[in-house]
């Protein structure tokens, strides 16, 4: 599908929430990837930047080298059009950045300081650059039907998760110590299990594999889970474990009042690898 949504930088994401939420069963079914086409051709841009799920991380990434392309990596985060994330449908978004010394001395303007304003007009276009783009994502888009197939990996999450959870510091209460201490091994036994069986559960039963990628990126991925939008200004760093960040900032800040958030983070997280581990069990068991 080619889809065109307005409205998506309001907090509620209108069009590409209207979407998703009309076409819920069909997406979580059916769904393969999102490539997201926007702020392309953008006059001035040099950084090569792409946003791409964890789950197809290196998949994307074997594609970029094959043409030629070295892009700084980013993890995808449910703001804007990103209403896809959190229901098991990975996302992609290429583009070009301006330098990391434009942004610093325009205040965060990645895309110009014109962007998206009433001087937002033809001139900032770089039509070579626009070529480029379009040519990139139409060969990635051409490398998917030609393979046929798409390399998932949820490994990548827990992967990328526990160096999140292996960082934190600053817990004083002995409680929250001990279940992030549980947390961090159970993170690592249930990477270790999934490593062992993950092509395995992805082909002898697809839909709980589907299931899977659903749960773990609605918990990973977002602070307001799949059935929600996450507003701007509440998540900027691309991060797995937002929502666990999130909480743990605000114990840091004021520790009575974000104790009781940081363990329901903990525990959210505790009861998504308890899914994925009883999901790769079976398949364990199943092949022995």
């Amino acid at each position: 599908m080619f889809v065109f949504t307005d409205g998506h930088e309001i907090a509620e994401a209108a069009g590409s929430t209207y979407l998703v939420d009309s076409m819920w069963s069909y997406l979580k079914e059916k769904g393969v990837l999102y490539i997201n086409v926007e702020s392309l051709g953008v006059s001035g841009a040099t950084r090569a930047v792409s946003y791409v799920s964890p789950m197809i991380r290196r998949f994307a990434t074997e594609i970029e080298k094959k043409y030629g392309i070295s892009a700084e990596h980013h993890s995808e985060i449910r703001i804007a059009d990103s209403s896809f994330t959190g229901i098991g449908v990975p996302y992609y978004w290429f583009t070009h950045f301006m330098s990391r010394r434009y942004v610093r001395l325009n205040n965060g303007a990645s895309h110009g300081w014109w962007y998206r304003s009433e001087a937002d007009t033809i001139e900032h276009v770089d039509f070579s650059l626009l070529k480029y783009e379009t040519q990139y994502l139409l060969n990635f888009y051409s490398e998917i039907e030609t393979r046929g197939y798409i390399d998932y990996r949820i490994s990548e999450y827990l992967r990328d998760g526990l160096k999140v959870v292996r960082n934190f510091n600053g817990l004083e209460d002995e409680l929250v110590k001990d279940k992030m201490r549980t947390l961090i091994k159970k993170m690592r036994e249930t990477l270790y299990l999934t490593l062992e069986t993950e092509k395995e559960t992805m082909m002898r039963n697809r839909s709980i594999y589907r299931e899977m990628l659903g749960e773990v990126s609605s918990v990973f991925m977002t602070i307001s889970g799949k059935y929600d939008q996450d507003p701007y200004g509440a998540i900027w760093k691309d991060e797995v474990l937002p929502g666990l960040i999130a909480a743990l900032n605000e114990y840091r800040s004021e520790k009575n009042l974000g104790l009781t958030h940081l363990m329901r983070e903990i525990n959210r997280v505790s009861d998504v690898l308890d899914f994925v581990s009883t999901c790769t069990l079976a398949t364990k068991q199943s092949l022995n």
